[in-house]
This record gives C-alpha cells, structure tokens and sequence, in this order.
C-alpha cells in the first residue's frame, strides 16, 4: 500500500507538470495531450489497485475475526474453554479417557536418596506384542 500510494503521488506530480508544460506549449500539444491521457489512466489504475487491496485486507480482517469467535464457541461446546483452570480440569479428568476398566493403583513410596518401593501387590508387567 505505501508503494502504491508512492506511485499515485509521483503520477499526480507528473500529471501537474504535463498539464503546465501543455499550457506553455506550442508545437508538442498532441503529444502531450497523449502522455497527459496515459498518466491520468495509469493513475486512476493504481488508485482501483490500491482500493481493492484495501478492500482485500479488510475482508482478511473480518474472516480472522470469524474464525477466532467460532474457534471459542468450538472450544466452549467442548468444554476446553471457560471457568475452569488447567489443575483443576486435571483434577475431574477427561470425558474420553480409554474404555476398559483396567485398574492401574499404584501404592509407591519414593525416598530421598530416588529410590522407589512398591507397596502391596504389583501389577504384572504387560506382555511384549509380536
């Protein structure tokens, strides 16, 4: 946009300047006549360029603005968004935890020095898949 509102700037001073070298001219009035045309046209191109790349970058607003909004009312249908804090989602858990009702309590005591005993009885390890 700054480049293009450069260009408008110097076709307007051009455009000034054939319209006075075409005031003080005899002999070169068709010519002139011509290259006051061409500039006025290319001008007027530029500034339609310059309007829809306005126009372009506030519909690219507008849709990042839609996004964001159904973005949170996704999240709040989910229930990822809203008045709960991330410990306290930890806390309740999640809806789509695994189905199968495999107990995993572990009663574990860890010392100071790192190491680890298990209390109570162990789960057997899972066997390897082929």
């Amino acid at each position: 946009m700054t480049d293009l509102n450069g260009q408008i700037a110097g076709l307007e001073s051009s455009i000034t300047d054939t319209q006075r070298k075409l005031a003080a001219s005899e002999g070169d009035r068709d010519f002139l006549l011509q290259e006051l045309k061409r500039m006025q046209d290319e001008k007027i191109e530029l500034e339609r360029q310059f309007n829809d790349l306005a126009m372009l970058r506030e519909q690219v607003r507008r849709l990042r603005d839609e996004l964001n909004i159904s973005r949170r009312l996704d999240w709040i249908r989910k229930g990822l968004y809203g008045n709960l804090k991330g410990a306290e989602r930890l806390q309740m858990g999640f809806d789509n935890q695994p189905a199968g009702g495999e107990n995993f309590d572990l009663n574990v005591e860890m010392k100071d020095t790192g190491e680890v005993k298990l209390n109570g009885p162990a789960n057997a390890p899972a066997e390897p898949k082929p």
